[in-house]
Formats: C-alpha cells, sequence, structure tokens
C-alpha cells in the first residue's frame, strides 16, 4: 500500500479534502527520477472518510491500495485508448455495409467508441467509489501542535 502525506483543507460531514503535491504523491514511485507527468502539475485534491476526526490545517497520512492505483490507472488511461482503437478499426471494417468513406467511416466510429469509453468510466467509477479498497484511508493525524493520533 502507498502511503502519502497531505494537509487537510476542506472538512463536509465526515469527509475530508486533503491536498498533497505531486512530489510526495511520486515519492514512493520507480519511476520517479525519470517521468514528466508531475512537471507542472499543481497540488491535487482527495477526498476521503474523515475517521480520525482531522480538522482543517492539520497533516495527515492516508494510504492507497496498490491495486486500486493499478486498476484505476488502467480505467482512465489505457481503457479510452483501447476503445478509440477499436472503434477505428471497426469503422474501417464496416464503411462497405455503410456505403461511407473509410477514413470518414475509422472517424466517426472511433470518436463514438471514445465517447462511450468517458461514459462507461462515469458509470464505473459510480459504482468503485462504493467500494472500500478503493477509497484512500485517513492513517495518521499530525495536528498543528505536533501531535501524532491514529
Amino acid at each position: 500500500m502507498a502511503e502519502e502525506c497531505g494537509t487537510a483543507v476542506e472538512v463536509r460531514g465526515d469527509s475530508i479534502c486533503v491536498e498533497t503535491s505531486p512530489i510526495d504523491m511520486c515519492g514512493s514511485c520507480a519511476s520517479k527520477g525519470s517521468c514528466m507527468v508531475a512537471e507542472g502539475v499543481k497540488a491535487r485534491r482527495i477526498w476521503m472518510r474523515n475517521s480520525l476526526n482531522a480538522v482543517v490545517g492539520d497533516q495527515v497520512e492516508f494510504r492507497i491500495a496498490d491495486e486500486a492505483v493499478v486498476g484505476i490507472s488502467i480505467l482512465f488511461y489505457a481503457f479510452p485508448i483501447v476503445m478509440l482503437i477499436g472503434g477505428i478499426f471497426l469503422g474501417m471494417k464496416i464503411n462497405t455495409f455503410l456505403n461511407v468513406d473509410r477514413d470518414l467511416s475509422a472517424a466517426i466510429f472511433g470518436c463514438v467508441a471514445l465517447a462511450a469509453s468517458f461514459a462507461a468510466i462515469k458509470i464505473v467509477s459510480g459504482i468503485l467509489e462504493k467500494k472500500r479498497n478503493v477509497r484512500p484511508e485517513l492513517v495518521a493525524i499530525h495536528t498543528q501542535r505536533g501531535d501524532v493520533k491514529s
């Protein structure tokens, strides 16, 4: 499990918004020395259940299951690309049945498949949000006074 640190910036009911910098998030990654993803990216905000009753300004530690990170990365990055390419190939094969130019058919089917992948991601995201193993979990609080609660 990847453990990260951040600052509590907002509390709503039993949820907390934690702001973390990409540098902190990438600290445990094996590719951190050669990766360009974090360059120019501002702080990221992550919502999670406030199980330890942190308050705004607290430095908090949270963890995210490695399987969740991999699965979500595949869902958000690889799935749309696969759908786009699949739509393009389908459009190239089906153009004769539609009596349309091959390139036009490929472009239309590629765009439709890409849009369908975004709709599927929205639906799957709603389902995954309810699962415990995919949500970040608050591990410890380093309060403004220097105390540690866990």
